[in-house]
Parts: C-alpha cells; structure tokens; sequence
C-alpha cells in the first residue's frame, strides 16, 4: 500500500510538470543592457527558476569554471559537428511555432540607421510585428540619427509533452543526415 502510494507520488512529481504548461518569460532591454529569462512549471504556479539573468550571473568556482575558460580552437571543430538539414528545420520551427502560444508581449524600439530611406526599410519590415501584437509592440524610426534600443517584454506557453514529437523529428533527422 504504502508502495503503491509513493510510486504513485513519484509518478504525479515526473509526469506533472510534463503534462501541464510551462511559462517562459523573456525581459530584454538595451539601456542598460540586460536580459533576464525566467521559468515557471506547472501551468505557471510553481516558483520562477533563474535561466539567465545578466545583472546576476552565476559565479563559477572550482574545477568547473578552469574547465569553462578553456577556448576551442575552431580550426580544429570545423567539419566535426553534424548539422540540421534546412528542410528538418523549417519543419520543427513550424511545429514549434504551432505549439507555442504567446501570452503577453510588449515592447519599444526606437532604431534608425542615419538613412531615411534604410531606416524606412527597416520600419516597414517590422510594421506586421506591431499588427501582429495589437499595438503592444511599439516603433519608433528615428531619421535623421544613427541609434538602437529597445525594450522586450514577451511571456510564452507550452506544453513540454506536446514538443516532443517535433524533437524528435528533427533528432532523427540529424542523424540520418550524418
């Protein structure tokens, strides 16, 4: 009985987390420069866990942090690595894409090139970008200057059972391509 009770506990603490959305939520900005990506299991309920956060990193101690210094020579990398054919992903981005549903997004951009008309360009690329988030996505082209920032606020939902399929694929994909 108690047997039966602690494989079923372990079972919900596995298969839980899996099988419920997961939030990840993505803060960007450039004055000052920083990003911060946090995620929440559990449909969003359970505490934050720190991805990366750039006004906090993480210390490296010990034998770890030698190990990570150590710069690769990628002379000696190249034509090491297998790659993703192109068609393999473009079909996981849209499987990817079609899995995940954005919950929030805001944002500013304020950019300019100096060239009214590359910067006209730019703005004109990026306008479905502001159809598309229902005018919580903001631009600001700048004409006559040379300048980048932006802010990027954006939160998105998946569940982590459903990407798997797609996963998948494009693992398998890889390894027929080698």
């Amino acid at each position: 009985m108690i047997a039966a009770l602690a494989g079923a506990l372990l079972l919900a603490v596995l298969v839980l987390p899996m099988a419920t959305p997961a939030r990840l939520r993505l803060s960007a900005g450039s004055d000052p420069a920083r990003l911060r990506v946090t995620l929440r299991l559990l449909g969003g309920h359970a505490p934050a866990i720190r991805v990366v956060d750039t006004a906090h990193p993480r210390r490296k101690t010990g034998q770890a942090a030698a190990t990570r210094r150590r710069a690769v020579d990628p002379a000696a990398r190249r034509g090491t690595g297998r790659r993703f054919p192109p068609r393999a992903l473009l079909s996981f981005l849209r499987d990817l894409l079609s899995r995940v549903t954005v919950r929030r997004i805001d944002g500013v951009l304020v950019c300019g090139t100096g060239d009214p008309a590359e910067t006209g360009q730019i703005y004109g690329a990026l306008v479905p970008l502001m159809v598309l988030s229902n005018g919580r996505f903001q631009m600001h082209p700048e004409f006559d200057r040379p300048v980048l920032a932006a802010r990027l606020d954006l939160e998105i939902s998946a569940i982590p059972v459903a990407l798997l399929p797609a996963c998948l694929r494009l693992v398998r994909a890889r390894r027929g391509a080698a």
